[in-house]
């Protein structure tokens, strides 16, 4: 079936749902949208979304200027659904979502977030991170060693009591050194593999695989490091509500200051990720923040800064020296 079939048949299916063949309708990536001129109000049905659908349904949103919004996934996944129902929350202008249920839609009720077991580093392990100039940095569960936000090594469990340092950067790298250093014990393979990290991931370094890998962790390192360039004093690292899927796609980093009763949540993202202040306003929710800066190497397009003013906590935007040129 050709695209432009497919999205004739989408916008037919969100017709049927809504129960309006009079309303504005139009095409959308995967999906299709509907919009009513008099009451402000969209719709917008989503094939196989992701937890990270809703950033491009509130632009779109952002740009016909919508006083509500109604998002419909087909997903068959009912979790995927309920986390976009939570993100949704975290907004001042109404917005819905819902699952395709036969010839109808079917509002869906918001997940929790899931707290994560926090593993205990052995200090041994720790020890030959800190040696290697690596940042022990624990997220959703796994302990990783980091250079410049860069992932290289990973704590993983051996049995049911033992730990042991996995080396590389990403799984495969891991699986590849395993095999290539298997001579050499965790400390000098970590030697070798951090070795060529660091003299790739270097500011004003040539162009490499390794030197465009997880810029936006890139970011919050310099951030974390110099607080005063996002108006802070001093940062933590603090996890998203969804763990990054692997080190090639764009996904925010995320610090966080507390000072008293108030905290102030650091986005940081690189390139257009629409999505980056969906799940800011998600992370601000789960950690009681009142204040949201989010920073980039670049300025964001006021359609994307635009979606702040459907939050909750409208952010700041600033725009930070990139660390790598």
């Amino acid at each position: 079936m050709g695209s432009d079939q497919r999205s004739r048949l989408l916008l037919a299916q969100l017709r049927a749902i809504v129960g309006a063949s009079d309303l504005v309708g139009d095409s959308f990536p995967s999906g299709a949208t509907l919009i009513d001129e008099v009451s402000g109000r969209g719709w917008v049905l989503i094939e196989n979304a992701t937890e990270r659908s809703l950033g491009g349904a509130l632009l779109w949103a952002v740009r016909a200027d919508l006083s509500s919004l109604e998002l419909i996934v087909s997903s068959t996944d009912l979790d995927i659904a309920r986390a976009l129902a939570r993100k949704a929350t975290n907004f001042v202008r109404p917005i819905g979502v819902s699952t395709v249920v036969g010839a109808r839609s079917e509002q869906v009720a918001p997940s929790p977030v899931l707290s994560s077991m926090v593993p205990e580093t052995p200090p041994v392990l720790a020890d030959l991170l800190a040696a290697e100039h690596c940042e022990l940095v624990v997220e959703h569960g796994i302990a990783r060693g980091e250079y410049l936000g860069l992932e290289l090594a990973r704590i993983v469990a051996v049995g049911e009591a033992d730990l042991k340092l996995e080396v590389g950067v990403g799984r495969f790298d891991r699986e590849m050194a395993a095999m290539m250093y298997a001579e050499l014990d965790a400390r000098a393979s970590l030697a070798t593999v951090a070795a060529e990290v660091r003299r790739r991931r270097v500011r004003g370094g040539e162009r490499h695989p390794l030197m465009d890998l997880c810029r936006e962790r890139w970011l919050r390192t310099e951030v974390v490091n110099h607080p005063e360039l996002v108006g802070c004093d001093e940062l933590q690292l603090v996890e998203t509500t969804m763990d990054r899927p692997n080190l090639l796609d764009a996904h925010p980093a995320m610090a966080i200051e507390r000072t008293g009763q108030a905290a102030t949540l650091v986005c940081c993202t690189v390139g257009i990720d629409i999505d980056a202040v969906v799940m800011a306003a998600d992370v601000a929710e789960t950690n009681g923040v009142s204040r949201i800066v989010v920073c980039s190497p670049t300025t964001l397009p006021l359609s994307v800064q635009a979606i702040g003013n459907w939050m909750a906590i409208t952010p700041t935007f600033v725009e930070v020296a990139p660390p790598w040129v």
